[in-house]
């Protein structure tokens, strides 16, 4: 037989089997049908119109439950988009809701089918959890198809402990995003370094890494780092690996992070280092060594109105807290003056003969405002979509080593024995 007679014959047959097991099913399920509704009576095609309407309602319902389920979903992606956005714990995903629920019985009383809605928004930590995972890791792979797209991209790279001891390399990339026309900066992966932190130690994560998400490093174009010797080491650092690896760009730049040079500058000569740790002994005895003295400061700075009523501690881990210190204690130097010449301590009279000398205020008063500049820079490079030319060049002016601001600028008239100084320096905005 030829073979479109086979098919033909194959559809007949299939097509007689169907209408006898339909036949069947009428003659044994519904033999009565014919009897109430006979053929071509108003009654049978009034019941046929009725058997219809209700499928069409049922499906409707159906429709409708997964229209609402997607919708609630769809909520719960976002109320943990917000959440996380704002770095709030999975847990609130709870509260959330009883906030809404709250809400709803107040603003929608008679709809309670409005209430209903909102009670079935899975909002659960865990919930919360897994949605928070899915954006994540959406989020990556778009990232991902970005970089695969864009013709360059840089990174920058730096490596710190968290609070379990656990070594982390953090690595963020900047590219131009063809579809908007501008420049993206997001955090790349955080790459946990369990044992040693050298530098074949990182070269080790980051190529892992950057093989397991097939992410092309030939468009690697320049890697910022601290300038720690385990970046940038002539032989085993980062920096140099990367560059011999033949996966990578050769021609490879790479680039002092300005935020840490501006940190490096701040190192104290023996003298300045000096005068500071006495003020930090100062800050320490007056802020730390007894509860009882630091509520008799605080006290004492509200009675008479002073500018801040208690000082700051520093602390060495803490970006700008020498600044931040030295600003608060400068300001209200006099009313600490006078509470230690008050207080019948034997180191309170001491600290009060350091803070009497002249050349020793002098000092503080230069270091108080060579941090604020520093922490004014700080600040204005931190942030997103900070380039290079943000930064200009200034000159910071001293006269006798206390800025000229202080004197009054231009209205200043120079005496003498005036010593004036020009310090070259790097101004953010």
């Amino acid at each position: 037989m030829e073979p479109k007679k086979e098919k033909l014959k194959m559809k007949i047959d299939m097509a007689l089997i169907k209408s006898s097991n339909i036949k069947r099913h009428y003659d044994t399920k519904h033999k009565s049908f014919a009897g109430n509704f006979p053929l071509g009576s108003d009654l049978r095609k009034s019941k046929i119109a009725s058997l219809l309407s209700s499928y069409s309602s049922s499906t409707q319902i159906i429709s409708r439950s997964m229209t609402e389920q997607e919708k609630c979903g769809e909520a719960s992606l976002r109320i943990s988009w917000t959440l996380a956005k704002h770095m709030k714990p999975f847990t609130d995903a709870d509260v959330v809701r009883e906030c809404f629920l709250e809400a709803g019985n107040a603003l929608f009383e008679n709809k309670k089918d409005v209430v209903e809605t909102i009670r079935r928004i899975p909002l659960s930590a865990s919930t919360s959890t897994r949605n928070t995972h899915v954006l994540a890791e959406e989020i990556h792979c778009d990232l991902k198809r970005q970089l695969n797209n864009t013709n360059y991209y840089a990174l920058a790279m730096d490596e710190s402990c968290d609070v379990t001891d656990t070594a982390q390399l953090i690595i963020f990339v900047r590219y131009l995003d063809k579809t908007r026309e501008i420049f993206v900066e997001e955090i790349l992966a955080l790459l946990p370094l369990l044992g040693r932190t050298r530098g074949e130690d990182m070269i080790k994560a980051v190529m892992d890494y950057f093989e397991k998400d097939e992410l092309d490093l030939k468009k690697l174009l320049s890697v910022t780092t601290d300038g720690a010797p385990a970046m940038v080491g002539s032989k085993k650092g980062l920096v140099h690996l990367l560059r011999s690896n033949e996966r990578c760009n050769e021609n490879l730049i790479s680039y002092h992070c300005i935020i840490h040079q501006t940190v490096l500058c701040c190192k104290l000569n023996h003298n300045f280092e000096r005068i500071m740790q006495e003020v930090m002994k100062i800050v320490n005895f007056l802020r730390a060594k007894s509860s009882l003295q630091h509520r008799e400061l605080k006290s004492f700075l509200e009675e008479v109105d002073a500018q801040y009523d208690d000082l700051l501690l520093h602390n060495n881990v803490r970006w700008l807290s020498k600044g931040c210190v030295l600003e608060r204690f400068f300001s209200i130097l006099e009313h600490l003056k006078t509470y230690l010449f008050n207080s019948d301590q034997t180191s309170a009279n001491a600290y009060l003969s350091f803070l009497n000398e002249k050349e020793n205020i002098a000092v503080i008063a230069f270091l108080t405002d060579t941090f604020k500049h520093f922490n004014d820079l700080n600040l204005k490079l931190q942030g997103k979509g900070k380039l290079g030319d943000s930064v200009r060049p200034g000159i910071l002016v001293l006269i006798n080593d206390a800025d000229w601001e202080l004197y009054g600028e231009l209205e200043y008239e120079l005496k003498d024995n005036d010593e004036i100084m020009f310090i070259s320096t790097l101004h953010g905005g």
